[in-house]
């Protein structure tokens, strides 16, 4: 009986503890298995964070990737952009320089057009004025070539009368002369009364001479004369202030047509500078106006940049921490979720 007891004992014994060996095996195999759950869940936490990780890595690579890209992008634009400002640029200097040449070319045909027509003017007034001159001069040439004839005839009478009046000398002097020698002859002859009577016939031809009607001719010869020699110095003064005249009116002419000259070459070059001054004027607003044109785009392209470059490194900023939110929640939950595992495996 005791020994049945016992080994019924002993059995209940091994069942009660095979029973509680079994409820701690389920204990721990429950945490053992619990502990593989966690694991797990861990490990498939830490893969989608690794995955996430290596995501956002590959998304912040593709982020710089397309940054770069952007930049070179922007870089080309702006090489295009300078290209093709520095091509319009180009263009627009070469039309400004053949429209400014074109300018020029017929601001100096206009002036060379005037200033023919100037000279053209000029030569025909200084043709006419030579014209009239030498009508004038010619009118007076033919005055003064009466004046000569007259003087010459003139002269050729006085020439004539001074010739007359030196041959009637000379037939006196010869009368004298043969007088003086028949004296001589009569003082070397017999009759004393000849000398006297020759002597008596000079005194009387003398006499004769300086009659009233020989003072008369001479009078009036001696008359015409002075009045001769007065009308020729008159003349000769009227001609002298004719050609004084002519002169005085020929060089005033002259210096009239070199001021002239003058004046129109002074006003060319005047024009012709003030067309330099109004051109160099001009393109210095068309490119004071270029450049500033060039900076205000370029400062509002770099604007434009600034404010885009801004606006996506906000926007990439705020996805960032989007998803570092969204990551942050779901570590939290998955947290929270182990920490209710671990609770219900210890109850």
């Amino acid at each position: 009986m005791k020994k049945g007891k016992k080994a019924m004992a002993s059995r209940f014994t091994k069942r009660k503890m095979s029973m509680e060996e079994q409820a701690e095996r389920e204990v721990f195999l429950a945490r053992q298995k619990f502990l593989a759950e966690m694991e797990k869940r861990r490990q498939a936490c830490a893969v989608i964070m690794q995955r996430r990780i290596r995501g956002y890595a590959l998304h912040l690579r593709f982020l710089a990737q397309r940054e770069r890209l952007e930049w070179e992008r922007e870089a080309a634009v702006l090489r295009i952009q300078t290209q093709w400002r520095r091509h319009v640029a180009w263009k627009e200097a070469q039309k400004r320089r053949r429209d400014r040449n074109e300018a020029i070319a017929a601001a100096a045909r206009e002036a060379e057009r005037r200033r023919h027509l100037v000279t053209c003017a000029t030569d025909i007034s200084r043709v006419y004025r030579g014209y009239v001159i030498r009508q004038k001069i010619k009118a007076d040439g033919l005055a003064a070539t009466k004046i000569q004839r007259c003087v010459r005839r003139w002269q050729g009478r006085k020439l004539r009368k001074i010739m007359k009046n030196i041959r009637a000398e000379r037939r006196k002097q010869e009368e004298i002369a043969a007088i003086k020698r028949s004296l001589r002859r009569s003082a070397t002859s017999k009759n004393p009364e000849m000398p006297l009577v020759a002597y008596n016939d000079y005194i009387e031809d003398e006499q004769g001479a300086k009659s009233p009607r020989f003072a008369l001719q001479y009078v009036s010869v001696e008359f015409q004369t002075f009045e001769n020699e007065m009308c020729v110095m008159q003349e000769k003064k009227a001609r002298d202030q004719l050609k004084y005249e002519s002169a005085r009116q020929i060089q005033r002419i002259v210096r009239g047509c070199r001021g002239r000259r003058r004046v129109v070459r002074i006003k060319g070059d005047l024009a012709k500078e003030a067309l330099r001054e109004v051109y160099r004027r001009e393109r210095i607003a068309l490119e004071d106006k270029k450049k500033w044109a060039e900076q205000l785009d370029m400062e509002q392209f770099k604007a434009d940049t600034v404010t885009r470059k801004e606006r996506e490194r906000k926007l990439l900023i705020a996805q960032q921490e989007e998803e570092i939110a969204r990551l942050d929640a779901q570590t939290s939950a998955y947290k929270v979720q182990a920490l209710e595992a671990q609770k219900v495996s210890f109850i």
